[in-house]
């Protein structure tokens, strides 16, 4: 039998957080399946667009949403998906392509019969709804994180859950909320998300880079990233009011606060001074993360369960610790004192980071080891080969 799997996400060409997975993993699995194809929820131009991969066509679908962003859409749809925009329009978008999304589901199928219908992304309290509209195959979802729990969203989440044949999560916390929700433990299945393997940055990189941005080369610089979806604007009042309180008391600390450009506001300059930065341009995160001594992602949420972020593990597998507050599923990436930090709340961080920025071969371990962590548990390889297993799984069934 002739497989066909149909991947179907948001911005999917544009390779940002979770779809730099997707195209890491898509070498592997064309080697797999007859045939992949890609349906993203996009306000790009093109209908139809395709990507090479080792010979083989990829073919991705554009579906525009109903419900669009403001006028600037057009400006940034490029460099940045969707445009400027929160957390609750993307999903009011996702949503609102969800009729438009049946329609094309139905029209590849019926050009090239599909045997898999792969969702990247949730798409809200109406996911539930198409399912009757659809052909019948195999639906499996990935589900990325729990940001804490809230009884609407909680109680929304349980039917469309219940509608996919398969879930993805990536760690066993995860696994264990779901079943608390009425998901049967043989419908799951924990894929850890992975990254390829990086070079370790060199220290003469980093006093490199610090100088480029104006920072003192010998400085230890803490890097707090807006790119992660467990991050929340409440997280990043307490983390910047927190480290506001304690900079002047560490000496040689730096620390930089990165948002995607569609989650900054203007208002949040206020807390800069000579020791506390906020940067907000994308094409310069890569360079800032490179000369960063320490991810700094303390986690206001205690219900909420980490995906883990994929900041995270580029992060590691640069060399570059984390330090963060104890959640839901932070253990099964990090392992305290040994490859980062976890303080169970944050009256403990200024004691960890005082004695991170003293202990240069503390730093130097807790680089190697998480390196090493990573390429052997977070790689891409290992990510493709579990979601190819939950799919001929799915065949079995």
């Amino acid at each position: 039998m002739t497989s066909h799997i149909l991947l179907l996400g948001t911005d999917f060409l544009n390779p940002i957080g979770d779809k730099n997975i997707w195209f890491n993993m898509l070498p592997y699995l064309i080697k797999e399946f007859d045939s992949i194809s890609v349906i993203s929820v996009s306000v790009r131009k093109n209908e139809v667009e395709w990507q090479d991969i080792n010979g083989r066509r990829i073919y991705i679908h554009n579906c525009r949403p109903v419900v669009r962003p403001g006028p600037n859409v057009e400006e940034y749809a490029n460099t940045l998906g969707m445009g400027r925009r929160t957390r609750y329009q993307n999903e009011l978008m996702r949503t609102s392509a969800l009729l438009r999304m049946v329609a094309l589901i139905r029209r590849i199928n019926s050009t090239s019969k599909l045997t898999h219908v792969h969702f990247l992304n949730h798409f809200g309290p109406f996911s539930i709804f198409p399912r009757p509209f659809l052909p019948d195959m195999a639906y499996t979802l990935s589900v990325m994180g729990y940001i804490g729990s809230h009884p609407f969203r909680d109680l929304f989440l349980r039917p469309t859950y219940q509608s996919f044949n398969m879930i993805a999560v990536t760690s066993q916390e995860h696994k264990v909320l779901l079943g608390n929700f009425g998901i049967e433990p043989e419908r799951i299945r924990v894929i850890r998300w992975g990254v390829p393997e990086m070079l370790r940055v060199s220290d003469a990189e980093k006093r490199e880079l610090k100088e480029k941005f104006g920072i003192p080369k010998d400085s230890v610089v803490f890097l707090w990233s807006g790119f992660i979806m467990q991050i929340r604007e409440r997280e990043f009042y307490a983390t910047i009011q927190y480290v506001k309180e304690i900079a002047p008391r560490l000496k040689n600390a730096y620390f930089i606060f990165s948002f995607k450009p569609e989650f900054y506001r203007e208002q949040y300059r206020q807390w800069e001074n000579e020791r506390i930065r906020i940067i907000y341009n994308p094409h310069q995160f890569h360079s800032i993360l490179r000369m960063s001594d320490a991810l700094f992602s303390p986690i206001v949420s205690r219900d909420a369960i980490v995906t883990p972020p994929l900041t995270w593990l580029e992060s590691m597998a640069l060399g570059i610790p984390i330090i963060t507050t104890m959640a839901g599923g932070v253990t099964e990436v990090i392992s305290h004192g040994l490859d980062g930090v976890i303080a169970q709340d944050f009256s403990q961080l200024e004691e960890v980071i005082g004695r991170f920025i003293q202990d240069p071969t503390l730093r130097s371990k807790m680089s190697g080891a998480g390196q090493k962590k990573i390429f052997e548990k977070f790689n891409v390889k290992s990510t493709a080969e579990g979601y190819i297993k939950m799919w001929k799984e799915c065949d079995a069934l």
